[in-house]
């Protein structure tokens, strides 16, 4: 068995069929299907069935296109990582968003690295931090912003800011009220991810702090579809400011900032130590950093920098 051999499989299971993958690869169909039959005969055993369709995966066919695809990526990555140690960055580099980031952060960003970094080839990713988290551990992501938990594993993060969180509700005519307590929020019918996500976990520990069990009618773990979902009228949310301004400029929500106490978000910088460092991830991780701090000191991005907290002074008295 032989790369060529994986890299064939791959794209004939991605297709679906012999025909479309011979296609893709530039490669008669009769050849393909004796790679395929050379591969099955290795392994002993059958990868593929053959119907009206095309083709379709054995048990044995899905878990060989999974080792395959972290095989290919890793083999990748390593081409990648050697060519990154000449003069100009260049190579892969994967970055992972959460949802609820800003959309202009990420758009600015890939301008960024497409103007000052040529040589790379950028994959950006979006999903909620607990799949970035996993991507980060098991090698798929090179970098991912996050939220910041307090205990973690198989990657490196850096705080870099803290982003206030507000109450999404359903417009209320005649409510002016800016902000509400912590305890009044957790008494209302909320559309909260599942416990996992880093912005539940966050919800879990407030709660548990005051002594409150947050009042979860439904868990929905995308950002948008939450958004969606409060329209409706039967809930609320709890979301970034920068996830909902736009929808609050135009009279969709009614939003509260969260107090006694008040609830912020950390984000970080996280950086899988499952793959060795190379230029080219570094080149990109600081094009992002100072994309952030851009649109933070420009005003774009309502949040605050990190600041590490000062050590108290043994001795010291208390005020």
């Amino acid at each position: 068995m032989d790369l060529k051999q994986l890299r064939y499989f791959t794209v004939i299971a991605e297709a679906g069929s012999l025909s479309l993958a011979s296609a893709r690869l530039h490669i008669a169909q009769p050849a393909l299907s004796l790679h395929l039959a050379k591969l099955e005969g290795e392994l002993g055993v059958q990868l593929m069935v053959r119907n009206n369709r095309g083709v379709t995966l054995t048990a044995h066919g899905e878990s060989l296109l999974h080792h395959a695809n972290r095989i290919l990526k890793d083999c990748d990555y390593t081409v990648s990582s050697f060519r990154s140690a000449a003069t100009t960055p260049m190579g892969i580099v994967s970055v992972g968003f959460f949802s609820t980031t800003p959309e202009a952060l990420v758009q600015l960003f890939v301008e960024r690295v497409h103007l000052e970094l040529p040589q790379i080839f950028l994959k950006v990713h979006e999903s909620h931090s607990g799949r970035l988290e996993e991507d980060l551990q098991n090698g798929t992501l090179d970098l991912a912003l996050v939220m910041v938990r307090k205990a973690t594993e198989g990657f490196d993060i850096h705080p870099l800011l803290f982003e206030e969180l507000f109450l999404v509700s359903p417009p209320e005519p005649g409510n002016t009220a800016e902000s509400i307590d912590l305890r009044d929020v957790f008494d209302l019918p909320l559309f909260l991810p599942k416990v996992g996500i880093s912005l539940r976990d966050q919800m879990e520990e407030a709660a548990l702090n005051i002594g409150k069990t947050p009042h979860v009618v439904h868990e929905i773990d995308s950002a948008r579809f939450r958004k969606r979902t409060v329209l409706s009228g039967l809930g609320h949310t709890i979301l970034p400011w920068s996830t909902v301004i736009d929808d609050h400029a135009q009279g969709k929500f009614l939003l509260r900032r969260i107090v006694n106490p008040e609830l912020r978000a950390l984000l970080g910088m996280a950086e899988s130590s499952a793959r060795p460092p190379s230029r080219a991830r570094q080149a990109v991780k600081s094009a992002l950093v100072e994309t952030i701090k851009s649109l933070v000191s420009e005003g774009r991005w309502s949040a605050q920098a990190y600041t590490k907290p000062k050590a108290k002074r043994q001795g010291a008295k208390a005020p």
